[in-house]
Order: C-alpha cells, then sequence, then structure tokens
C-alpha cells in the first residue's frame, strides 16, 4: 500500500510551491523528513520537526534525538510511522528554524498498489534556496533573480 501526501511551503504565493509525493504505508517520520528534503531539493542540514498545528510549540512533535536540547519536552520518536500518530488529516513539518519554512503535509489518498521508495508525482512552483532567509526573502530573491549569484542568493 502507498500513501499520497501533499507537501505544500507556506506563505508562497503566485505560483505557490508544493510537491505531491507518493510514500510506502509504513514511511516514518525520519523518512518522510528525508522524503520531503529530497523533493524540495534541500540537504537535510538544518533542524526540523513534525507537528500538528503552523505553531512548533503546540501538541506533539517528533523530531532527531541530535535536537534534544532544543525542546524542553520529550518528543516522539522519529521511528514512528504515518499511522503510529493520530495526527488528523493535516499536519505541519517545519525545516530550518533560522528561515522557518513551514509546510502543511496533507495525506490525500491511500492505493494498493505498493510503492518501494518515495516518489514525486507532481509539483509547482521553484522550491526556494536553502538559507536565503525565509519565506519573504524567497519571494524578493525570486522576483529578483539579478541578485542572485552561482544559484545561490
Amino acid at each position: 500500500m502507498a500513501i499520497t501526501v501533499k507537501v505544500k511551503l507556506e506563505g508562497i504565493k503566485n505560483p505557490p510551491c508544493w510537491r505531491r509525493i507518493v510514500v510506502p504505508n509504513d514511511i516514518t517520520f525520519l523518512d518522510l523528513h528525508y522524503a520531503i528534503q529530497d523533493a524540495f531539493g534541500w540537504s537535510g542540514e538544518h533542524l526540523w520537526c513534525f507537528h500538528p498545528t503552523k505553531y512548533v510549540s503546540v501538541g506533539w512533535r517528533i523530531k532527531p534525538s541530535f535536537e534534544d536540547d532544543f525542546f524542553d519536552d520529550d518528543s516522539l520518536p522519529t521511528s514512528l510511522t504515518l499511522f503510529d500518530v493520530p495526527f488528523g488529516k493535516k499536519f505541519c513539518y517545519t525545516n530550518d528554524f533560522g528561515d522557518r519554512w513551514v509546510h502543511s503535509v496533507t495525506p490525500e489518498s491511500v492505493d494498493d498498489k505498493p510503492v518501494e521508495s518515495p516518489v514525486v508525482i507532481a509539483e509547482k512552483g521553484e522550491a526556494p534556496e536553502e538559507d536565503c532567509g525565509g519565506v519573504a526573502a524567497w519571494m524578493w530573491l525570486r522576483d529578483h533573480p539579478e541578485e542572485r549569484e552561482d544559484g545561490m542568493w
């Protein structure tokens, strides 16, 4: 079985930036993190976590163990799968707490056909460059490509 999820970067408009990814139904949150990083062309060098609302400090969190000092509470292990956590229909993923890239993650469908690894099946919008400064900075850089140097701002 496979799950199709839509991962949308919050705050980016005209055009929006999202990826539709088919993942194995037993994917762990750690592997979902890697799938999202790959889908957006990022390196995975920043702190990250999953959480139920757009606010990182509200409710449950799933984060890698090397972030233990970042939060004061006990977060859930990254080995949990999508079906292990009662997150409801939509949840969030934040990458790079400095730039604060908040993504909404919406499970859209479950398919009986198996998939062995995550696959991007649709996308819209250019993914932001890492370390560009967040949504406002990316929107400005996207509209002023002459300010970029060698693919980085």
